[in-house]
């Protein structure tokens, strides 16, 4: 079968990007504060924006995640275990998966709350950087340990924070045991076979720059190549769709399938809710376009971040976008 050109890049007007990634974590970034965007990606950088006087500062608060980021690492964390382990031919059971989850959990949130004040977080000048400077991805090791973890909103005092952390456990314990026991999700423990994908990165050339992510599963049935994306939270929106039709480009052209042949699903595993993701030839031209349109934009304030220049990158300023960032310490905003 003759695979159908999903975008003329001879025919295309293209911007060469240099030395930029499109990854989900640098567009929502981008999306939600220019300055944390500088701070993630170039400030606390090793080898970007090697002007800025406060990139010691930077890195160290560059460290401190999330207690909604945190419970969905674990989740994808758990969930590869789970399927890897099947595929291996020696299954977990939901009992020692949950066990698993709640004792790393709980474990962060004592270390978070002990240490509930700004100081450097150990091993945080020793931050590795990936190509595009995105450590997101990966905060913590295959056994869901995260050295020295601390959470914004116990760094920041937040006064909900304990009862946050409270509701995010539940969550991820509903998740969890939707997956092994809801009827709507036993397609994919089922599907789980020498051939299935379980976190896949998947990495392309775009005339300059790269696209990246990270497939949670695929899986073939019969002709049809499925893909399924966890979700620990409620249904979202356009943005999630974006994402979607990103990963179903990213596998057309990796592996060279025809639309049709690839069936996209969102899986809001605490929701119970699988959302389906229309995937023809149009929209996954309209992915790669928006993708190309946010390496564009990025681009122009490239060369900036490179020399450092933070004052570039303007504060967002909204109350609930700044409550959730880690640089608050260092931000002109606060």
């Amino acid at each position: 079968m003759q695979q159908t050109p999903l975008f003329d890049l001879e025919a295309a007007n293209a911007t060469k990007v240099p030395e930029l990634i499109w990854s989900k974590s640098r567009r929502e970034a981008f999306e939600q504060c220019l300055r944390r965007y500088y701070y993630t990606y170039y400030g606390s950088h090793s080898r970007h924006a090697l002007g800025d006087p406060d990139k010691p500062t930077l890195r160290q608060l560059k460290g401190i995640t999330g207690l909604v980021l945190r419970a969905g690492e674990l989740l994808h964390l758990a969930l590869r275990r789970t399927l890897e382990s099947r595929r291996d031919g020696r299954p977990v059971s939901l009992d020692s998966t949950l066990t698993w989850v709640r004792e790393r959990y709980l474990s962060d949130v004592a270390a978070a709350t002990a240490s509930a004040r700004l100081e450097p977080v150990k091993g945080s000048s020793a931050i590795e950087d990936s190509p595009d400077g995105d450590e997101d991805d990966s905060p913590a090791d295959e056994n869901g340990t995260n050295a020295g973890p601390r959470f914004v909103e116990f760094v920041y005092g937040h006064p909900d924070a304990a009862a946050k952390a409270n509701t995010q456990l539940e969550r991820l314990e509903r998740s969890l045991t939707a997956f092994f026991t809801d009827p709507r999700f036993a397609r994919y423990l089922q599907a789980v076979g020498p051939d299935s994908l379980i976190e896949a990165r998947m990495r392309i050339d775009l005339q300059g720059a790269s696209l990246s992510g990270k497939l949670d599963f695929a899986f073939w049935d019969g002709d049809q190549f499925n893909l399924a994306d966890w979700k620990i939270g409620s249904v979202g929106g356009a943005e999630e769709d974006l994402q979607l039709l990103v990963y179903a480009y990213l596998a057309a052209e990796k592996l060279g399938l025809e639309p049709t042949q690839i069936r996209a699903s969102r899986v809001h595993l605490s929701e119970g809710v699988v959302v389906e993701q229309a995937v023809d030839l149009q929209q996954l031209r309209r992915a790669r376009a928006r993708v190309q349109q946010d390496l564009e934009r990025m681009d122009a304030l490239h060369r900036y971040g490179l020399r450092s220049q933070a004052e570039v990158f303007t504060p967002r300023a909204e109350p609930k976008i700044c409550a959730s960032c880690a640089f608050q310490k260092i931000c002109p905003q606060q």
